[in-house]
């Protein structure tokens, strides 16, 4: 591959997805990485106040099911109508977007957004998914 193809531009449509930020002023995609906790802390920060505050730092939109026996530690911001499962451990700093799905037995720990419409069933950590 050619530096130009290991760009984010190239690789993704950022057009779309809502934290096309993290990919601003980087030359390669895995670089978005070593942004990833310094974006999370700053967003999450920035936007909780949109959300309804559950406690421990959670933050949520409209019609979000959190199941009995998900373990959820903040800083996390669950987008609307998304569901999460039971027995699934989150620790922030985390992002999950609209209409997502954490499916149980997924342990996401840390530094992790999660785009619109994706479903997780599975352990993740310094990660993004794109809607």
């Amino acid at each position: 591959m050619t530096p130009q193809e290991l760009t984010p531009d190239y690789f993704f449509d950022l057009d779309n997805f809502a934290h096309n930020e993290i990919f601003h002023n980087i030359n390669y995609v895995w670089d978005a990485l070593r942004n990833i906790n310094e974006y999370l802390i700053n967003y999450i920060e920035e936007n909780k106040s949109k959300y309804q505050h559950i406690g421990n730092e959670v933050y949520v939109g409209k019609n979000v099911k959190i199941e009995p026996f998900a373990n959820i530690i903040g800083p996390v911001i669950i987008g609307d109508n998304s569901l999460i499962q039971s027995s699934v451990r989150i620790e922030g700093p985390v992002i999950i977007g609209e209409d997502s799905e954490v499916r149980s037995g997924a342990y996401i720990r840390g530094n992790v957004i999660i785009g619109d419409r994706c479903v997780i069933r599975s352990e993740l950590k310094s990660s993004v998914f794109m809607n």
